[in-house]
């Protein structure tokens, strides 16, 4: 078993998108490979979630949910069952400034609870940038048999630590061409 497991996230339909937003390109990668990057140093593999083969070039497992239509949570529920560890990093293909060193911070402060998120100076929740422990399987089982499909849910009902991430544009989220124009000229402005 694995101490860490990082899990990104690619399992949307994109649709406001246009076309699957994980594989646009964004500086010389594309944007899942910006969340793999940032999830790597931190754990001991890395798994893609997943309801499609587009991934398989880049090498790692591509777990696809159990539950249908039940969005991003059931998408870390597939990944924890198939991939046992100790700690799950989370990470949104669609959030492509987040780094590392936050996610290091999140790991520091498992002590005595069973996850991590990131929030904005004005409390603002990103469970989709978050550690989860091993014990919160059930739970996000629990929530998803019962149709309740928003991952804020669960942090409401599990021990959570908050970090609070100041500079607002490392969690900076991606669903239109738009926005990635806009994170690409924010980019090129640094």
């Amino acid at each position: 078993m694995a101490l860490i497991t990082g899990i990104v996230l690619a399992g949307g339909k994109s649709n406001r998108f246009g076309s699957d937003k994980a594989l646009a390109v964004y500086g010389e990668l594309q944007l899942i490979e910006y969340s793999i990057h940032v999830l790597q140093p931190c754990c001991d593999r890395v798994v893609i979630s997943a309801n499609s083969n587009n991934y398989k070039h880049l090498g790692y497992n591509v777990v696809k949910d159990n539950y249908s239509n039940a969005g991003p949570l059931a998408g870390i529920e597939a990944c924890m069952k198939m991939f046992p560890s100790e700690i799950y990093l989370v990470a949104s293909c669609d959030i492509p400034l987040i780094n590392s060193s936050i996610y290091r911070k999140m790991i520091e402060s498992m002590k005595g609870v069973q996850a991590v998120a990131v929030c904005n100076k004005n409390g603002q929740t990103e469970p989709l940038i978050a550690v989860y422990a091993a014990d919160v399987y059930q739970t996000i089982k629990d929530h998803l048999e019962k149709g309740h499909f928003k991952a804020n849910l669960i942090l409401e009902k599990i021990r959570c630590n908050y970090i609070t991430v100041d500079d607002e544009v490392l969690l900076r989220n991606i669903n239109t061409l738009e926005q990635l124009e806009q994170i690409r000229e924010l980019k090129n402005k640094a």
